[in-house]
């Protein structure tokens, strides 16, 4: 989805607005006011500060380089589009964009399409393990069970959880009591439990309009499938990604609102300050106390779990990085995989952290452009080898979960991705 729209879309949608997401309308309805009275001073003003609150997000650079383009100042469109061309972006057909057309003659101009052009090119360092044996899953989240040596995954279209054998058998595992599409899912392996989140998605067909937007999290026992225990969401959040803390509580993250809640004891904490516009899923620091935040509209965040403060994170600025349209962190080590989905194009991308992990050194785009990648969404670590959904299918899906015209639903497929270089790719899991 394209930035622009995403932000609109966001702010829409919130049903409790959070103070960054007012920021944004703001600037937005700020924009828009300006274009309307052709004002494009204050667009450019606008469109700097965009960059700032979003984190230098691609189409945020894109946007400045617009509002440069209006007032015919070649040297900062240039500067701008080499910003964006080095984030890994691209626009498709960039020559036959309206706003730079008074430069599609010039040189330097040619030789940032070029850049842009080369970062469609596919990249391919993961290996397909298996295809999912049905079409019609809608694959969301998916965890390792390494007791029972087998992944579990959520569907969001067949409302249940599935058991994922090494040799590509499925079996459902649970399903909704609610008749609700489940989402997010985590392993509390010492525990035995499986915790999973149902959201009556709005705008989802099958599904009682009383119930839209509802949202809850579902303990089960992982031997059995059995419900244990079922925990209603807060009033209008709509539970769509989660993460573990140490002691195995819920920390979860509404991409709506823009909350942070932990469940503890059966009674839900808000974490956060209002900082994110539309969170995904975290990943926890090596110590516990903080959250690595994925935020799909503002980039990469650290959150102290304690206080609540956010810090953003910055790719390497001698290897930038979008760091926005990330619908998962995934940490081991120094290691910081990410599935990128709202970026184009969509992209598996490894992280290298510092030390205190707080900061990026470096990336390496692990998948983008192949031809079984698809739309991913998420994936976990096994011991040293990442796995991650390919091809979930929302990319052929409408805002109502039926097929786009033309387009259909094929299989979607388990990858690995194994860092080492040294290694070739098996299922022998740990």
């Amino acid at each position: 989805m394209p930035l622009l729209l995403c932000l609109i879309l966001c702010v829409r949608q919130s049903p409790t607005m959070a103070q960054a997401a007012a920021d944004l309308q703001r600037l937005l309805e700020k924009d828009e006011s300006a274009r309307r009275a052709g004002d494009s001073l204050t667009r450019l003003q606008v469109a700097l500060q965009l960059r700032v609150l979003l984190n230098d997000a691609p189409d945020a650079i894109l946007a400045t380089a617009h509002a440069y383009s209006m007032l015919r100042d070649s040297v900062k469109v240039f500067e701008t589009l080499t910003e964006y061309a080095q984030t890994g972006a691209a626009k498709k057909n960039m020559e036959a964009d309206k706003k730079f057309a008074w430069l599609v003659n010039n040189s330097r101009f040619q030789q940032v399409c070029r850049k842009v052009e080369e970062n469609e090119k596919p990249i391919s360092r993961a290996t397909t393990i298996l295809q999912f044996p049905d079409t019609g899953y809608l694959a969301e989240d998916i965890d390792y069970d390494r007791q029972g040596r087998s992944f579990f995954f959520t569907s969001i279209l067949q409302h249940a959880v599935f058991r994922l054998s090494q040799k590509g058998s499925c079996q459902k595992f649970a399903a909704s009591s609610s008749g609700w599409p489940m989402m997010a899912i985590k392993i509390d392996q010492p525990r035995d439990r499986l915790w999973v989140t149902e959201v009556a998605m709005p705008g989802f067909d099958g599904q009682p309009d009383t119930a839209k937007g509802q949202s809850a999290i579902c303990s089960f026992d992982l031997h059995t499938g059995k419900l244990k225990e079922r925990f209603p969401a807060p009033e209008g959040a709509q539970w769509g990604d989660m993460v573990l803390d140490r002691r195995g509580d819920p920390i979860l993250a509404d991409g709506q609102s823009g909350a942070i809640f932990r469940l503890q004891q059966g009674a839900w904490q808000r974490l956060d300050h209002g900082d994110f516009i539309s969170p995904q899923t975290m990943a926890l620091s090596d110590d516990g106390g903080s959250l690595i935040v994925p935020d799909y509209v503002r980039g990469l965040a650290i959150m102290d779990i304690a206080s609540g403060k956010v810090a953003w994170i910055h790719s390497n600025p001698a290897q930038p990085c979008a760091l926005n349209g990330i619908d998962g962190v995934y940490k081991n080590g120094q290691r910081l995989l990410m599935t990128q989905n709202g970026v184009e194009p969509e992209r598996i991308v490894e992280l290298q952290l510092d030390k205190a992990g707080r900061g990026v050194t470096g990336c390496t785009m692990v998948e983008k452009a192949s031809p079984g990648l698809g739309e991913p969404t998420h994936g976990v670590w096994v011991g040293d080898d990442f796995y991650f959904i390919a091809n979930s299918g929302w990319n052929v899906l409408d805002r109502h979960g039926k097929e786009l015209p033309g387009s259909r639903m094929t299989p979607p497929a388990l990858m690995l991705y194994r860092p080492s270089p040294s290694r070739t790719p098996t299922i022998t899991l740990p």
